[in-house]
């Protein structure tokens, strides 16, 4: 756990103990994964590891918001058990109770770092994950990809792929 600042320590203890689940923390890992690249950071239940990518490093601001995003997929999962759905009522009302808005992505670290998943002007599908709507591009239909979030937490991972009109796609 000393990845974490102090401060950024403390503020997960808090939001364990107001969730009702002040030992959450225990027996619990945090990691960094520098093979992250479009995911800031992820919940593996398996392992009871929150992973940390390159991309949470380098917030400065939206640090807490990643790390409260992750603990309360570990929190929904202790107080109600696996067969929730990762971005449910459940685990909403968890970031809403710590003070955040339930979001699937941060956008504005996205539209800052310049990831590899984003849009270009050869692009010409778009691959949206039913669930939690992860988008990636590609230059042709990529009918074997599956959204690795949502397979990792038993789902299908469905992706719905898009043709884009645009620049060369007309």
């Amino acid at each position: 756990m000393n990845l974490l600042p102090n401060a950024l320590l403390q503020r997960a203890l808090e939001w364990a103990s107001l969730w009702g689940v002040p030992e959450l923390l225990e027996g619990m890992s945090i990691k960094r994964n520098r093979r992250l690249r479009t995911t800031v950071a992820r919940w593996i239940e398996e392992k009871k590891c929150v992973e940390l990518g390159p991309r949470f490093f380098s917030l400065n601001k939206h640090q807490s918001d990643v790390l409260c995003h992750e603990l309360a997929h570990a929190a929904a999962v202790q107080l109600h058990g696996k067969s929730i759905s990762p971005h449910g009522s459940e685990w909403c009302a968890l970031v809403r109770a710590a003070g955040y808005a339930p979001s699937s992505k941060l956008r504005s670290a996205r539209n800052m770092t310049g990831i590899s998943g984003t849009r270009t002007s050869s692009t010409q599908y778009e691959h949206r994950c039913l669930v939690c709507h992860t988008v990636r591009y590609a230059k042709r239909r990529m009918i074997s990809w599956k959204c690795v979030e949502c397979v990792r937490s038993g789902l299908s991972g469905q992706l719905e792929i898009r043709r884009l009109q645009g620049r060369g796609n007309r």
